[in-house]
């Protein structure tokens, strides 16, 4: 394989050492595999239906889970005002909504009820959340949380767009809680979601970046040595060890001859 050849094979290499490290920093949800390669299983590595009370019982049940997080300290009698009607669904794939928030009404913002509200779990879309809806408040002011409502509600799909804007408007708790299960299940090794709030910076990640920079500049910096190399090479040739220019050595030999 000639010069040419070796520099088009490397440089295609570290560009996908570079779009492959790139892409697993910035998408979450494409390290998943690492976890697979370790022998990991989780609801989510196995692709199956979310069913609330098999992601409750995985995750709250695994070792390292610590479920007094500062994150779901509940604030009492905590409302949500929605400036626009909000659609939770059965399934994403429907078009007629199963539950809606209107716009200008009051909900209960926090609960104790797993999945409510803004602690919803991730799905493998980064389009969707799955969890329980708000319901509506019983008044403002100190009023009984309707904890019977809360712990009937079905658990539905939202998108995760809308969720974001409500939990915007919570002065940062909101957005906090939205992310509880997503942190667990990175940390405790179950699941990259695809809406986790920061990049994945690893080993693997890391050492995919190094090679690809370390690769490409090799491949940028490879025809400049090589000029140089030859341009060594042809001084060599001109000027002899001792100094003598080379026009001047042939002659000598000449005479000699």
């Amino acid at each position: 394989m000639n010069r040419n050849r070796w520099r088009a094979v490397c440089f295609s290499l570290s560009l996908l050492l570079l779009i492959a490290a790139v892409a697993q920093i910035m998408f979450p949800e494409l390290n998943n595999w690492k976890l697979q390669v370790k022998g990991k299983s989780s609801v989510y590595l196995r692709c199956e239906d979310l069913e609330a009370d098999k992601l409750a019982d995985e995750l709250y049940n695994t070792e390292g889970y610590f479920g007094g997080s500062t994150t779901l300290v509940l604030k009492k009698n905590v409302v949500l005002y929605p400036k626009k009607d909000v659609y939770y669904y059965a399934s994403p794939s429907d078009l007629e909504p199963a539950y809606i928030l209107r716009a200008g009404e009051i909900y209960e913002a926090e609960s104790i009820s797993a999945g409510y509200g803004f602690v919803t779990w991730p799905t493998y879309s980064r389009e969707w959340r799955y969890g329980k809806p708000f319901v509506a408040a019983k008044g403002l002011g100190f009023v009984p949380e309707p904890y019977e409502e809360i712990a009937e509600m079905p658990f539905y799909y939202v998108r995760y767009e809308d969720l974001l804007e409500l939990a915007k408007g919570q002065t940062g708790q909101g957005i906090r809680r939205m992310y509880h299960h997503d942190n667990w299940l990175c940390d405790l090794g179950l699941y990259y979601s695809p809406n986790l709030p920061y990049p994945v910076f690893d080993w693997w990640n890391i050492g995919f970046l190094t090679a690809g920079v370390l690769l490409l500049a090799g491949v940028m910096f490879w025809p400049c040595y090589g000029r140089k190399k030859n341009a060594r090479l042809a001084s060599s040739e001109t000027v002899g060890p001792e100094g003598e220019k080379k026009e001047e050595r042939e002659k000598q030999e000449e005479m000699d001859g």
